[in-house]
């Protein structure tokens, strides 16, 4: 483990809740095949977890303009965000496809407002981030 970092084990409650998340994909997914409607269905669930995790950043807002530092954002994540929300909504606009398109263009806006709050309130140079990703970072 790095040092720094203070992330929890991956323990067996970890590992039950990843094999429960696959177990329930597979009947979702097998849910979907049964009609073109219940995938419908299926994609709009897909699509307000989507906007869940794009909108997972934004948590920290309070404490992000309270202590006017941007730390606790991801930048690379949210820009990686962007960009991928970005080349999706291409996708959504050419097939027309309504989860795709709703889900990207949210994506694309939470991304936005979280890519100005790092340019607006830049990390202070003298704080490091609670996990550290480079070896040796203390």
């Amino acid at each position: 483990m790095f040092r720094g970092c203070s992330s929890p084990r991956w323990g067996r409650t970890m590992a039950l809740a990843t094999g429960s998340a696959f177990v329930s994909l597979l009947f979702i997914a097998a849910y979907a095949r049964a009609s073109t409607s219940q995938a419908q269905q299926v994609g709009f669930l897909a699509m307000l977890i989507c906007v869940c995790l794009y909108a997972a950043p934004l948590s920290e807002l309070g404490q992000v303009i309270q202590e006017r530092s941007s730390e606790r954002l991801p930048p690379v994540q949210c820009l990686m965000q962007f960009l991928n929300c970005s080349l999706w909504l291409v996708v959504g606009v050419n097939s027309k496809a309504l989860q795709v398109l709703v889900c990207n263009i949210m994506g694309l806006l939470l991304a936005s407002a979280q890519l100005t709050l790092i340019a607006v309130f830049p990390p202070s140079p003298d704080k490091q981030s609670d996990c550290c990703l480079e070896v040796g970072c203390e």
